[in-house]
């Protein structure tokens, strides 16, 4: 069993340490291929770009383990909970870094939680989690970017030229 560690991207605190308890799927990352259909001619093959890596991690909040007393996960659930949900001034939720063991390599990308699937629990007298198995879906979070076109370089370039005293005209 190994040991997966989730932060959230730019904090240290509140860290969740988990036990990954079967093995883990990670797809996508691969193709980026789509055809576009044509009348009367064979579909035209497009280079749309590289999808996003999908990764499900079985995993299991533990608190049997603790210091031979039965301690509760509650806290643990309500974090991952809220780390799968939007907020903060982007109201997007926030993108994780996950350290785990991926088939044979390491995990090194940010993700964002997709979905929380709870498994098997067990429960204390005051009928707290003490553990809690779920199945994190994660998505590689890639961040937006805002490309500038042939346009926005012309009206950058007019900016700069703007009140040097220089019109433009010739001579």
């Amino acid at each position: 069993m190994s040991r997966v560690v989730i932060t959230r991207v730019g904090k240290p605190r509140p860290r969740l340490v988990l036990d990954q308890i079967g093995d883990d799927t990670l797809s996508g990352g691969h193709g980026g291929w789509e055809t576009v259909d044509r009348p009367g001619r064979p579909a035209m093959t497009t280079w749309v770009g590289t999808p996003a890596q999908s990764w499900t991690l079985p995993v299991s909040l533990d608190g049997t383990k603790t210091r031979g007393i039965d301690e509760s996960v509650e806290r643990d659930v309500e974090q991952l909970e809220a780390w799968a949900r939007p907020a903060g001034d982007t109201n997007e939720p926030p993108p994780l870094t996950v350290t785990a063991r991926v088939g044979r390599g390491r995990a090194t990308a940010r993700w964002v939680i997709t979905s929380i699937d709870l498994g098997e629990q067990i429960r204390n007298d005051e009928d707290d989690r003490v553990r809690q198995d779920l199945t994190l879906n994660l998505l590689e979070y890639v961040p937006g970017q805002i490309l500038k076109g042939p346009g926005a370089k012309a009206r950058a370039k007019g900016k700069k030229n703007k009140g040097d005293g220089k019109t433009g005209k010739s001579k």
